[in-house]
């Protein structure tokens, strides 16, 4: 495409699907390079944030374990237990 033609760029889509750059506008490659870009950084945020989210997790169930323990312990304890029974001695008043 020559300079003097001011046409407006073809739709994203239709860019992508081609083979390659040749033939298209500077504004049609820079287009495509920024969603390329904008696509490559989201990927990287969503990958830190799940590798965030994972050691978050990862934390949660190390203090649930933890609890669910002590809370087991403290059952067990309860259980070996036996109960004082108190004979009551009958008064003839």
């Amino acid at each position: 495409m020559t300079t003097n033609e001011q046409q407006a760029p073809r739709e994203l889509s239709t860019l992508i699907g081609l083979k390659t750059y040749q033939g298209m506008t500077d504004e049609e490659i820079n287009l495509i390079l920024n969603y390329k870009i904008e696509t490559e950084v989201r990927k990287r945020i969503s990958e830190g944030n799940k590798a965030v989210n994972i050691i978050q997790m990862e934390e949660m169930i190390s203090q649930n374990k933890e609890s669910s323990k002590a809370a087991m312990d403290v059952l067990k304890s309860i259980l070996d237990k036996r109960p004082i029974l108190n004979t009551v001695e009958e008064s003839n008043e």
